[in-house]
């Protein structure tokens, strides 16, 4: 999460194949692009501590407070944002999202925990996040 002084989404990658959100004890879950549907075979995704309702209920990043949660959203497709100038939107035509009907397909797959070799309990921490983009 970059610390923007009036907090909004950010952070989104694209062009994602496979992605893998994991905790300590490799518990966990695996998002993978799918050709169903004869779709593109990548996706993109944004990660953060904060949920929507925070960033956009926030007036500066000050008021942000982690909930302990990973907020995940994946996306088939995102237009971008702008072009060369702030004062007008000016998006270039290859970035934009075509109008009509998308159909596109991700594949969702639960990680179990590794078998614990000691029964003291992990310290919480966030999930890992590894991206295969290649």
């Amino acid at each position: 999460h970059t610390s923007y002084i009036f907090p909004s989404e950010n952070g989104h990658r694209s062009d994602v194949r496979s992605l893998i959100l994991s905790a300590a004890d490799g518990s966990g879950l695996q998002v993978s692009s799918s050709s169903a549907f004869g779709t593109s075979r990548h996706f993109g995704f944004s990660a953060s501590p904060y949920s929507m309702e925070a960033l956009t209920g926030a007036a500066h990043t000050s008021d942000l407070c982690p909930d302990g949660n990973l907020h995940l959203a994946i996306d088939h497709r995102m237009m971008g944002v702008g072009g060369d100038v702030g004062w007008m939107r000016s998006v270039y035509r290859k970035y934009w999202v075509p109008p009509g009907m998308h159909r596109w397909a991700i594949r969702l797959r639960p990680l179990k925990a590794a078998p614990a070799a000691t029964k003291e309990p992990a310290e919480p921490t966030m999930p890992a996040i590894i991206i295969d983009d290649q």
